[in-house]
């Protein structure tokens, strides 16, 4: 399979819990999710996403692609990891993720 060419979605659901807030980036447009919100973003989207809160979200890459092992990997870091540049390029090679500093 190419993952080159092939059209991946996001969907995102924010927790349930009435404190969860996550601020969503879809292209230059920024907004803010709350508890039960789904966000999806089609194929070719720039995206991003970000807790403002410690908060519980579900993000569905459809069809799973490369993505999907980085999401696997930072779920598995140790508490309170925090990417170095080391870390940061691999995830570029490995996974075609770029981690960039905020606004």
């Amino acid at each position: 399979m190419n993952w080159d060419t092939i059209e991946l979605w996001d969907t995102a659901l924010v927790g349930e819990n009435n404190s969860d807030k996550v601020e969503f980036g879809v292209e230059q447009k920024k907004f803010i999710a709350k508890a039960g919100d789904l966000v999806i973003a089609g194929p070719y989207v720039k995206r991003r996403f970000k807790a403002l809160k410690d908060s519980h979200l579900l993000v569905i890459n459809s069809p799973s692609g490369p993505s999907e092992g980085f999401i696997r990997e930072v779920t598995n870091s140790p508490k309170g990891y925090i990417p170095n540049e080391n870390d940061k390029q691999r995830f570029i090679e490995k996974y075609k993720i770029h981690i960039v500093a905020p606004e």
